[in-house]
Parts: C-alpha cells; structure tokens; sequence
C-alpha cells in the first residue's frame, strides 16, 4: 500500500507487478538508484551536523546592541583573550533590527540583545535579568527616596532619553510613559547612557539606566532604585535557528551567565520590559 501510494505520488509505476517475481520499471529502476544515492545524502548531513554541533573552537563573529556593549564586553572578554579555548570573536555594534538582518543573512553568527524579539527564525537563549535603576533626581529634589519607587510615579518632565533606533529608549517610554505625552518628557536626546549620566550629572533632569551603569561609589546620590517587581531587561545569546555550533552556544552563554552578577541569574521576583508594543 505505501509502495502505491508513492507510485500515485511519483505519477508512474516504480515495479512491473505483471511478472514473477515482481521487479522494478525502467523508471522504477533509476527511481531507486536516485533514493539510495539522496538517502545517503541525508545521512551525510546528519552526520555532519551532528559533528557541528560539538565544535567548539572556530571564529564566530557576534553581534552586540550599544547599550549592552560597554558593560558586558568588559566582563566577558579579559577572560577570552587569556584562555587557549581555541574561540575567536570577531565584535560589532549594531542596532537591534540590523542584529537581526545580519543574523537571517548569515552575516552575523550569533548576537547579544534584549528579548524577545518575537522573531520565528531566531532562537533566543535567555542569560540574566539585568534591573533598571533611576538615574537623578525625578522630582527636582535631591532627597528625594531612595527605593521604593513604582513606573508610575516618575514625572513626563525631566525624562531624558535615548535617540530613536535604540531598543533602551523603547523601554524607558514604554516603563515610563504609556499613558502620557511622550513630547512632555522630552527634553535632550542622546547617542549613549553615559552621555545621559553626564547631562544629569550636569543638573539637566534625570534618566533611567541599567543596572550594569551604575556607580555607586560616583553616583550613589544620584541612583535611585524600583520596588519590587523589579522591571528588567531580559539579555539573551541569539542565533538564527540554522547555526549548527550548539556547543559553543552553550559555552558562550555559560561564559556570559557566570560573569554576571549573581542576583541577576536568580530567579526573583520581577518584571520584564519589552522594547517592542
């Protein structure tokens, strides 16, 4: 019956049923020789794959957002450089909708970004919950509290933000200001968070920042911290679903994880901000 139903398939008889014993057409004949050859084929593949998947050493080149890189690469890279992991990345900044052009291109192996992206052809691989802190004084006043503050209660007036393109200045709008006129708290748009923290510092407003930004031994009048749940953006390793080098996405994102802060790879409560309505 399933040689049938692939004869009706094929659209010609692969076996003369007219003779004993039954033996294949002319067409059936090449038919078959065509399937073992493709069949081996896939088994080659398969093997093939199977052997990626356990490479480790290589050269990957590794997509970053801006507002990740000058926080993560200073933990995740010394180590790198001394190891003899046989790992090579090769690091760019890019823009969270270039990452993903890139990475469905195959111009970009893999990348480091804030999730979800919502994307079917990319796999994303959750690393650490990275909290939001609020840089500045909100109200005008510098003893204002300290924690215990809620989205809601932070001011339009004052809010400096990134320039658009960066999926951060999302977030902060969409933490800060979904029920208000976003023009209100627009006052100084900028390329960078530390250009930000500098305008702050300067007196002009306040901001929000990662956690990963924050120096409390510089700026600890300056932070001012949620309260619980805490928002957070979610960092995660991306790959298009193709990459085959699973070993080595596991090894990178260990490698990331154990260089994070341990509060941010725990299971607490919090909330996560997504930069994409």
């Amino acid at each position: 019956m399933q040689v049938k139903k692939l004869e009706d398939a094929v659209g010609f008889p692969l076996f003369d049923r007219h003779v004993q014993p039954i033996r294949p057409t002319e067409m059936g004949v090449g038919f078959i020789a065509r399937a073992r050859e493709i069949m081996f084929n896939v088994s080659e593949l398969s093997a093939w794959v199977n052997q990626e998947q356990e490479v480790l050493e290589g050269t990957y080149r590794v997509g970053i957002i801006p507002t990740l890189a000058p926080y993560v690469l200073p933990r995740i890279l010394p180590d790198l450089v001394a190891s003899d992991f046989g790992v090579e990345l090769v690091l760019m900044e890019v823009t969270t909708e270039r990452m993903l052009e890139q990475l469905k291109s195959g111009a970009l192996d893999v990348g480091i970004l804030v999730t979800p992206v919502d994307e079917p052809s990319i796999r994303e691989i959750p690393m650490y919950a990275e909290p939001f802190m609020i840089f500045g004084h909100p109200t005008g006043e510098a003893d204002a509290p300290h924690s215990d503050w809620s989205p809601e209660s932070l001011p339009s007036e004052g809010l400096l933000l990134l320039e658009e393109g960066h999926c951060f200045r999302d977030q902060m709008l969409s933490l800060c200001s979904r029920e208000r006129s976003i023009a209100q708290g627009v006052r100084y748009e900028s390329g960078s968070i530390a250009s930000l923290q500098a305008l702050v510092r300067a007196g002009m407003g306040y901001t929000l920042i990662p956690a990963l930004a924050a120096d409390p031994e510089r700026d600890g009048a300056l932070l001012r911290t949620f309260a619980s749940p805490e928002p957070v953006r979610e960092v995660s390793l991306v790959a298009h679903h193709s990459f085959p080098r699973e070993r080595f996405l596991n090894w990178f994102r260990d490698h990331i994880r154990e260089r994070m802060p341990e509060s941010y790879r725990k299971g607490t409560t919090y909330k996560r901000v997504r930069w994409r309505m």
